[in-house]
Order: C-alpha cells, then sequence, then structure tokens
C-alpha cells in the first residue's frame, strides 16, 4: 500500500513574480513473505535438485520519501528567469532473511535427500544471539539541489536556454538494529594489490564522505531559420549527475561482526543438523555444535575466510555528459520529418568488482588471494564507463479523412565495461584491476517503430447521443521491429567446477 500527499503554495508578488513552494511526503509498506516455503531450508542436490527456502523469505519494508522544494520566477522583458532548489529524504525500513540467513543444506544425489543425508550445513548466524541471523535496518540517502536559469527570446525565431545547477547526493547510511557498521576502508587512490593486501575490516560511522562539487551548467538553443515556424534546429549540452545506489547496503549487513556464516560437514569436522521447521515458522532445528567463531584482529573470524562488501570513501556521484541536436521540418501542410542526434557519456559510474584476487592464484590448487584474512573483497567504485551515440530519423504524414502515419528510425550505438548488456554496479571483471578489459556494446542497434491512426468516419460529425456513443472512435495500430541484443558468453563457475577463477 502507498500513500501519498503533496501541498503547493503560489503567491504572485507581482504581475512578473511568482513564487511556488511545494511539499510532498510518501509512505509505503510491503509484505513480501514466502509462505509457501518459510519451513523448508533451502536444498540442494548435486545431480540437480533444487527446492525450499534460499532466502527472502521475508521481506517486509516502509518506504518514505520526504521533499520540500521552492521556485521563484521572474519575467523581465526578453529574460524567463527561474531560481530554487529543494531537499529529498529518502528511506527504506525493512527486516529480511536475506540468502544464508535460513538453514542451506546439501546433498550428493537425491538418493542421500530421500535418506536425509546431507554432506554439508550452512548457516548465517547473529553473533549477539548465537540464533538464525535476521536484518533488521534502516537505510537511506539525502539530496540537496539549488539552481538558477535564463530564458532568453533573443529574437522572435531565436531562443538560448542557460543556467546552472548545484546538488549533492549524500552517500546511502544504513543502521542495523543491534548491530554496527562495518566495512574495509580505501580511498580511489588505494585501489590496488598492495592496499588491499592490507586493508581490514573496521567500524565505520559513514560509508563514505559528501561529495560537494557537483556543478553542473546547461545551455541550449532553439532556432528557425526560415523564420516562418516550418523549421526548428534545437540544440542543446549539459553536466548531470547520477544518483549514488543503496544496492551494495545488502551486501553489507554480511560483513563481520555483526553476523557470521557458519559451516557444519565431515569437510569441517562438526556434525550436521538437518531437519524442517514447524509448518508457517522459521523454528528451525538447532545445531549445537555450530559455534560462532571469534573476531580477528583484521576484522575477520577465526578459521574462515568470509567475504567483504564496501564503498570507496571517496566515492562520487556519476558524471554524465549529455548533448542533443535535433532538425524538424515541414515539407507541407500536413508532412514534418525529423533528425536527431543524441550524445551520453559517462567516465566514473558505479562500479563494483571482487578484487581481493589475482591472475593465476589457483594454479597451484589452493585459493590463496591478495588479502589472505578473507574471501571476497567487493568494493564500489568509480571505475565505470558508458558511451552512447544515437540517431533517430522520423516523418509524420497526415492524410484526408482522418487518417495520420508515424514512422521513426532508431540507430543505438552504447558501450560499457561492465562486461555484459545492461549490467549494473556489480561488473565481476574478466581481469581485476583492469576495469577497459570488458569494454563492449550495450545496445539494441536498430529499431524500427510505425504506428497509425484511423479517425473513424462512423458518425463522427454527429452531436446527438448516437454519435457521443457510436462516434469519435479511433482504430490504431503499431508496429515495432528491432535487431536482437548483444549476447556475451559468460560464465561464472569457481576454477574446478567447469570455468576460469577469474
Amino acid at each position: 500500500a502507498v500513500h501519498y500527499g503533496n501541498f503547493a503554495h503560489s503567491r504572485a508578488f507581482s504581475p512578473n513574480v511568482l513564487n511556488e513552494a511545494r511539499f510532498g511526503l510518501s509512505h509505503g509498506d510491503a509484505d513480501f513473505r514466502n509462505s509457501g516455503a518459510y519451513h523448508v531450508p533451502g536444498i540442494a542436490t548435486d545431480d540437480g535438485l533444487s527446492l525450499g527456502n534460499w532466502g527472502w523469505s521475508l521481506d517486509v519494508w516502509q518506504t518514505r520519501v520526504t521533499e520540500l522544494g521552492d521556485t521563484l520566477s521572474i519575467n523581465r522583458g526578453r529574460h524567463g528567469i527561474k531560481l530554487g532548489g529543494g531537499w529529498v529524504d529518502r528511506r527504506l525500513a525493512y527486516q529480511s532473511y536475506l540468502p544464508g540467513d535460513t538453514p542451506e543444506y546439501y546433498f550428493a544425489s537425491i538418493f542421500d535427500f530421500a535418506d536425509d543425508k546431507p554432506y554439508a550445513e550452512y548457516r548465517t548466524l547473529d553473533v549477539a544471539t548465537g540464533e538464525a541471523n535476521k536484518t533488521d535496518a534502516v537505510q537511506g540517502q539525502k539530496e540537496l539541489y539549488f539552481f538558477v536559469q535564463n530564458t532568453w527570446q533573443i529574437r522572435p525565431n531565436l531562443t538560448l536556454n542557460y543556467g546552472l545547477r548545484w546538488e549533492t547526493f549524500y552517500p546511502p547510511f544504513l543502521r542495523m538494529k543491534g548491530k554496527e557498521t562495518w566495512q574495509p576502508v580505501l580511498n580511489s587512490d588505494q585501489l590496488n594489490p598492495a592496499a588491499v593486501a592490507q586493508v581490514i575490516n573496521r567500524r565505520v560511522e559513514s560509508y563514505a564522505n559528501p561529495d560537494l562539487d557537483n556543478f553542473g551548467p546547461r545551455i541550449g538553443v532553439a532556432w528557425d531559420p526560415t523564420e516562418t515556424g516550418k523549421m526548428s534546429v534545437r540544440a542543446n549540452f549539459g553536466i548531470l549527475y547520477d544518483e549514488l545506489h543503496a544496492l551494495q547496503h545488502y551486501n553489507t549487513v554480511s560483513n563481520p561482526p555483526g553476523s557470521a556464516y557458519v559451516a557444519a560437514g565431515p569437510d569441517v569436522g562438526v556434525p550436521i543438523v538437518y531437519g524442517l521447521a514447524p509448518v508457517g515458522t522459521r523454528t528451525f532445528p538447532v545445531n549445537p555444535n555450530l559455534e560462532i567463531p571469534k573476531l580477528t584482529p583484521q576484522g575477520g573470524f577465526e578459521g574462515t575466510r568470509v567475504g567483504l562488501y564496501s564503498y570507496v570513501n571517496d566515492l562520487k556521484a556519476p558524471m554524465v555528459y549529455d548533448s542533443f541536436v535535433g532538425v524538424q521540418y515541414q515539407l507541407h501542410r500536413d508532412v514534418m520529418v525529423f533528425g536527431d542526434y543524441r550524445y551520453r557519456r559517462t567516465t566514473n559510474d558505479v562500479y563494483a568488482d571482487d578484487l581481493n584476487r589475482f591472475a593465476g592464484d589457483m594454479v597451484d590448487g589452493l585459493l590463496d588471494r591478495l588479502n589472505p584474512y578473507f574471501d571476497g573483497i567487493s568494493v564500489q567504485t568509480n571505475w565505470g564507463k558508458r558511451i552512447y551515440h544515437g540517431l533517430v530519423f522520423g516523418v509524420n504524414k497526415r492524410f484526408t479523412s482522418g487518417f495520420s502515419i508515424d514512422a521513426h528510425y532508431t540507430y543505438n550505438n552504447g558501450h560499457n565495461n561492465y562486461g555484459s548488456v545492461g549490467q549494473f554496479a556489480d561488473a565481476s571483471s574478466t581481469s581485476p584491476y583492469q576495469p577497459q578489459a570488458d569494454w563492449a556494446r550495450d545496445d539494441i542497434a536498430n529499431v524500427f517503430s510505425f504506428r497509425n491512426v484511423w479517425e473513424l468516419p462512423v458518425f463522427r460529425t454527429r452531436t446527438d447521443w448516437v454519435g457521443k456513443i457510436l462516434g469519435g472512435w479511433q482504430l490504431n495500430s503499431m508496429w515495432n521491429l528491432q535487431s536482437g541484443p548483444r549476447f556475451t558468453p559468460r560464465s561464472t563457475r569457481r576454477y574446478g567446477s567447469g570455468g576460469d577463477f577469474n
């Protein structure tokens, strides 16, 4: 359920000065509970069986967005000036059983499953209580912005728009009930093997520092060289900033020491306790043999190497260069053609990757890691890069009898270094410390669309009740043809399981 309300107040100080203030508040709540598998642990066999609950069996969340804004408009002669600012506070409170919070059992075959003989058991325990881990947290982000812009009507056929916007997306924050926030602390200039090999996991107040230098100039022009209203040439350029998403928070909650991922089985010398919970509950049989490991000076756990997740503490809001050039021309009173070009480039997009690895680590059959105290160390950085070129050509034509057509062709050329089409934030690059190695196409190159509208002539001119009911109907059709997306062959299997370690 979502509840929202908005309040706006406008005041005209004079015929040429208008102020608009606004306040908005929205609240949403949802309960995603996997009741069908709530009492069944995660179960998998080496010959392909997978059933039960693998996390996310409980996902109850509440969102709240508060927004304040004000805009002052001033019209003076040929100038239309606007200035203002705003504040946005987004918060998400959630209670979740994340993957690993439910017991997981692995069987050699379906026959061992039938005999209740697992060979491995994994659980995530709350370090403070020793019980199954449950995430009870509040995360969010704040935004502050100010802007000024001017629309200058230089001539009747020439308009210039220009302005400046400053904004900051405060670093995402996370507060967990009864737990502290920990992460390995790195700056962007420490993203190298030597620094990662020495990094430790420690308590932090915030994941990253505020980014306060986000100035975005904008400029645009609209021109009719014919001075008849039949042609329009438009161009603009701007520097934009994307907000910092909080996806990594779902991973940082598992950093030590709040929770511990523990294992049982013959390989580790710990007896397994296997069983279901009563229907409708998550009170799985406790395994008294699983002890919470002690914290090491490096911020890990004794006897095991845990994975860590973090942000670089000087993480920047991604800066986007955006430009556009377009021409529209009226060939005939009912025919319009146009052509547009769009260019976007981001050189510091968010990009997360496991930096605790190096090529050839498994050649000797051992997983050594750069930092031997931890497993993977996933760090969210500004290593992401994207570039896009787009061309659009189209024609609109109106015929007699209320029939019209609209045809467009778009050519897209996009690249990124995320290693796959549409990937965002979690890169898992082929070569650590070489994010440019996965530079590849990320687009659907050719898109053609054709639409038509026919205003049916039946009773179209009648104004009585027959015309109101049976008249005024339209017949529409839309056709879309496009080339296939890029396919990047990719394997994420570990070394020794049919894939490459990297």
